[in-house]
C-alpha cells in the first residue's frame, strides 16, 4: 500500500513538473544586456542586447527610455541592427520590433550626452512579458529553477570531479 501511494506521488509529481517545463518553454522570453559605456568627451557610448531566449516569437517589442536623467540631453544617436521596425508615438519610447524570433538577437547602439545607461533607464516589454536583465535572478527559466531543486547539490564544482577522475585512470 505504501509502495502503491509512493509511486503515485512520485509520478504525479513527474507529471506536474513536466507540464510547468513544457508550459514555460513555449513562451517568449526576453533578455536584454546593457554594454559597457564608452566616454568620448560628453559624449556616451553604449550597447544594447535584447535577445528572445523563449520558444515563441516576442511581437510588439518596445523600448522605453527614461528621459529624467540627470544631466541627458533628450535627444539620442541611436543605430539598431536589425532596424527598427514600430512606429515610436511616445516620446520615451526609443524604438521596437514587431517580432523577435526564438533566439534573434537585436543589437540597439546609442549615442547621448550625459552618464551611462543602468537597468533603472530601460524597460523593454513586449505583448506578453517584461525583459529582464542578464544575469538576474528573474532570468532564470522555472525549468532551471525546478531542476535546481530537484538535483543533488555538490560541495565539488563539475571540473574538479572530471578532472579527478581523470587522474585516476591516467596513473
Amino acid at each position: 500500500m505504501l509502495k502503491y501511494m509512493l509511486t503515485t506521488l512520485v509520478t504525479a509529481g513527474i507529471t506536474v513538473a513536466t507540464t510547468l517545463i513544457a508550459v514555460d518553454f513555449q513562451q517568449e522570453r526576453l533578455i536584454y544586456s546593457i554594454g559597457a559605456p564608452v566616454q568620448l568627451g560628453d559624449l556616451t557610448h553604449q550597447k544594447l542586447r535584447i535577445t528572445n531566449k523563449g520558444w515563441s516569437p516576442a511581437t510588439n517589442v518596445k523600448i522605453y527610455l527614461d528621459n529624467s536623467r540627470s544631466g541627458s540631453e533628450p535627444q539620442a544617436t541611436v543605430e539598431a541592427d536589425p532596424p527598427f521596425d514600430l512606429p515610436t508615438p511616445a516620446v520615451a519610447t526609443l524604438g521596437g520590433y514587431e517580432r523577435l524570433r526564438k533566439n534573434e538577437t537585436a543589437v540597439v547602439e546609442l549615442t547621448f550626452k550625459g552618464p551611462p545607461l543602468t537597468a533603472a533607464h530601460l524597460s523593454i516589454k513586449s505583448d506578453e512579458t517584461i525583459a529582464v536583465q542578464e544575469g538576474s535572478l528573474e532570468a532564470e527559466t522555472l525549468a532551471t529553477t525546478l531542476l535546481k531543486a530537484v538535483l543533488p547539490k555538490s560541495d565539488t564544482p563539475a571540473g574538479d570531479a572530471v578532472k579527478v577522475n581523470c587522474a585516476a585512470q591516467n596513473p
